[in-house]
């Protein structure tokens, strides 16, 4: 609930309440409070300032601003008087100004009006004092006594004795409910007495202090940095594992392993085309082609016209494979490195590589690259169940299992090495690679820094001897890297990378291969040149047969029907016999054809894995990236998931000289020992199995400022954009950003509010740990000053076993009328103790209230109507009503 507390004082009362106030603020005693000088002002503009106190610091505005600012459930306003001053007493049209100003700027809030009368023994309170109706009126009287049941001594107001000025602040503090721990005054449910009665009051506390002891325990609870304890799970804690980073890496892989779809495609091939079926008619036509060609002496002209024939096929078919070719761009991203030689972001490297695609593929449309929302939840999620045995999705990504028990890897570093470890090189060396500085779990820059290291060996080489040794520590730093969670994923889309890089390349030179136009092979043409003899012998000897046969009818030796018999049958064995002569010595021309003919199919092929593996490629560096700025966001966060406790300047506890024995101000002092103790007692109720779900929402929610205006669009949409990883503005992928600005804020990163709560739930009710934090006290000496060391009993002081029916105590006789008030009206009506707490820190505080008398029942300046004794001195000023 949200309360603010407003004391208002003429000007020297305004004053004293202020720098005391102000220390005690200081010293983070007391809560924020509103300080009106009543005096103060212009009467020509009604807008009041007012002094804000805070943390020790004093702020200056204007009451009615102030208060419309926020929204208040309650508020306290407490008029302090003191009635031995006429310019120190709150006349009534002071109040009821004030009191209405109040009310104007908070119409709905809960209001307390407290009007607090101070005096000294002897002061004339009944000749001054006319309580006005709805208001607290209480009369104090400062004292000296350490508890109720003790006795106590009046104290007198003092320039060169502060306690009777501390006694009263410190009252009303106590009354209203300021003292760091209260929750709420004794005020706030209670009615105004009615009738105008005055109700005599007296106040002790003892705020204990106990920052210290939290920032101690905090830090204890907070720090699983470098080792996480082991949740529990149901009534038992989970089973530690014991290799570590098989588990680690077997995660690592099972994600990959669900999210296949990422990785490089497998290449489909087509079937090879068969060999073409030469007909009769089409080998006699070749054949008699052939023939010709051989006579003319040009036997290789046919062999080459078939050889043209296919290459003008083949080039149809792949017109459009090798546009854009094995170019200097593509070589750029191959190499990763820009022209200097420094390393390329990867937003160099896809734009890069969209550019050479654009050229391979002139027609294609290029879709973006899918966005793996799943995948980085996945990763995320699979990361922390290794820490938390907490069940997050899919079975894949589940718990891992020792028998039947949950298991957990209790060692950070094994899932996401810190940030520090980081790869450099030595001063020497990296003045010739600039740039040259590797995140944990980069295993592609890693790769990278090895060629290059290597190269510059070969160009340098009296840097041998160093940078082989470089390169030994850097397969170690890899290697290590490799057997974390992070690192294995990482390693696996490397791995894939570097394969589907080399594919890329090994394609290139492919098409380049069969790109290429090569006239006839030489061996062929020899065999055309011996083909073309033998057909040239056995036509000879065909047509010598056919002249032979005719000759024979023209001499009469055999007639004419036999001899066109014989030369018909000489013709069609020659062409016949000619045809398969030369069929089976154009076999090898014909194979070799048909390896040309298939050379289409392969360019086809060859350009769409080249398309694919491009694809690959992009989706993977993609990919990748997104990697990197998870694994740099996830590393920073699993190494500080309940954030860290901020080293704050504990201001020492000075107070305690001079201050009237009802108030005791200390500071719990941390006991190293019991602090281990209970933090390991409470480490099993606060760590449960998926404790990192919560953490890491909270994580995400955090937006730190060096994210700049980002942080606007960050907070209207939430972690979901961080999944779609736009480039909002051109500066940037959101997602990197981001993850920069987390990995450099992780260091001062605050404490996790949610944690925090689930802490002070235990330190409400875990009472006897708490009673243990608390029991080393030091004080200041009342006399002395000296810091003293004393256990809580005894710096309560028995404050906490104060009974409400107040038991047999009186208030002292000093401002009752000794001859108009019965005894038993200065008897204590009602004893308020409270015990209440602020995380660790304490407020003990006892209010005793009185009964609730007329004015004239308290002590007047007039002399006693009996006429015995003197007469009390009249008053120094004015009196008013």
């Amino acid at each position: 609930m949200s309360e603010i507390v407003i004391i208002a004082a003429r000007r020297p009362v305004a004053v004293e309440f202020t720098a005391i106030l102000r220390d005690w603020s200081a010293l983070q005693l007391i809560e924020r409070t509103l300080v009106v000088d009543l005096d103060a002002g212009d009467v020509a503009d009604p807008r009041r300032p007012v002094v804000v106190i805070e943390s020790g610091v004093i702020q200056t505005g204007l009451l009615q601003e102030l208060l419309t600012e926020d929204s208040y459930a309650r508020a306290r306003l407490c008029v302090v008087s003191r009635i031995d001053e006429p310019t120190s007493a709150v006349p009534h049209g002071l109040l009821s100004s004030i009191l209405n100003e109040v009310r104007v700027s908070l119409p709905t809030a809960a209001l307390v009006q407290a009007h607090v009368l101070t005096g000294g023994p002897n002061d004339a309170w009944g000749d001054v004092v006319e309580p006005l109706p709805g208001w607290h009126t209480l009369a104090l009287s400062p004292e000296q006594s350490s508890a109720p049941d003790q006795g106590a001594a009046p104290l007198f107001r003092s320039a060169a004795d502060p306690r009777w000025l501390l006694h009263v602040v410190g009252s009303v503090c106590t009354l209203l409910g300021q003292w760091r721990g209260q929750d709420g005054s004794v005020l706030d449910d209670r009615s105004a007495p009615s009738g105008g009665a005055i109700v005599p009051f007296r106040a002790f506390s003892r705020s204990l202090r106990a920052d210290a002891v939290e920032s101690v325990l905090r830090a204890r609870l907070l720090d699983v940095g470098a080792r996480y304890p082991a949740p529990r799970v149901d009534t038992t804690a989970a089973v530690v594992i014991d290799d570590e980073e098989q588990a680690a890496v077997g995660m690592a892989d099972d994600l990959l392993r669900k999210h296949y779809d990422v990785l490089p495609r497998q290449r489909i091939f087509p079937k090879r085309p068969p060999a073409e079926r030469i007909g009769v008619f089409e080998a006699l036509k070749q054949f008699f082609r052939f023939l010709l060609n051989a006579l003319k002496n040009a036997p290789r002209h046919l062999a080459d016209s078939l050889v043209r024939a296919t290459a003008a096929k083949t080039a149809g078919a792949v017109q459009s494979v090798v546009f854009g070719g094995a170019d200097a761009g593509f070589t750029v991203v191959v190499k990763g490195v820009r022209s200097d030689g420094s390393l390329a972001s990867w937003s160099e490297f896809e734009s890069g590589l969209e550019s050479v695609m654009e050229r391979s593929a002139p027609s294609a449309q290029m879709a973006a690259p899918p966005q793996k929302q799943e995948l980085w939840q996945d990763f995320v999620g699979a990361g922390m169940t290794l820490l938390d045995a907490g069940r997050r999705g899919s079975d894949d990504l589940g718990p891992r299992m020792v028998g039947a028990q949950r298991a957990v890897i209790v060692t950070t570093d094994r899932v996401a090495p810190a940030a520090k470890e980081r790869f450099t090189l030595p001063a020497h060396i990296a003045s010739h690679l600039p740039s040259w500085e590797l995140e944990v779990g980069d295993d592609i820059a890693g790769w990278r820094l090895f060629e290059r290291l290597v190269a510059l060996r070969t160009s340098h080489p009296h840097l041998a001897t160093d940078i082989t040794a470089q390169l030994q520590r850097l397969k170690a730093w890899s290697a290590e890297s490799r057997s974390t969670y992070v690192g294995r994923v990482g390693h696996r889309f490397g791995e894939s990378f570097r394969a589907t890089i080399s594919e890329v390349d090994e394609l290139n030179r492919k098409i380049e291969a069969l790109q290429a136009s090569a006239g006839l092979p030489d061996e062929l043409g020899e065999q055309q040149e011996r083909l073309a003899r033998r057909v040239r012998l056995f036509s000879v000897i065909s047509w010598l047969f056919v002249a032979l046969f005719l000759g024979l009818a023209v001499g009469g030796v055999i007639t004419w029907l036999w001899s066109i018999a014989l030369m018909f049958l000489s013709v069609l064995t020659w062409i016949v016999g000619g045809t398969l002569i030369y069929m089976r010595g154009q076999a090898q021309l014909f194979r070799y054809l048909h390896r040309r003919g298939q050379t289409a199919t392969e360019l086809e092929t060859a350009r769409q894995h080249r398309l694919e593996a491009l694809e690959d490629l992009r989706r993977l560096s993609r990919a990748y990236r997104q990697y990197l700025d998870w694994s740099r966001a996830f590393r920073a966060f699993v190494h500080a998931p309940l954030g860290r406790v901020q080293a704050e300047a504990v201001p020492e506890l000075l107070a305690g000289q001079g201050m009237p024995r009802n108030f005791g101000l200390g500071e719990a002092v941390p006991d190293p020992e019991v602090v281990e103790e209970v933090a390991n007692r409470w480490k099993d109720r606060l760590f449960r199995t998926e404790w990192l779900s919560g953490c890491w929402s909270e994580f995400q929610s955090e937006y730190p400022n060096e994210l700049g205006d980002l942080r606007y669009a960050l907070r209207r949409q939430g972690p979901s954009l961080l999944l779609q990883d736009p480039n909002l503005d051109g500066q940037g992928p959101v997602l990197t950003r981001w993850s920069h600005a987390v990995a450099k804020a992780a260091e001062r990163r605050a404490p996790s509010r949610d944690f925090l709560a689930r802490v002070a739930e235990l330190t409400e009710s875990d009472t006897q740990d708490r009673d243990r934090l608390l029991d080393a006290v030091r004080i200041c000496d009342h006399q002395t000053g000296e810091p003293v060391e004393r256990n809580r009993a005894s710096f309560v002081g028995g404050l906490d076993q104060v009974r409400g029916d107040a038991g047999p105590t009186t208030f002292l006789d000093v401002m009752f009328s000794p001859t108009k008030t019965a005894l038993d009206a200065l008897s204590v009506r009602e004893s308020i103790s409270r015990t209440q707490y602020q995380g660790l820190t304490m407020a003990t505080t006892v209010v005793q209230l009185g009964e609730a008398l007329q004015p004239d029942q308290f002590r007047s300046g007039k002399p006693p109507s009996d006429g015995y004794g003197p007469p009390d001195p009249p008053p120094t000023g004015p009196t008013f009503v």
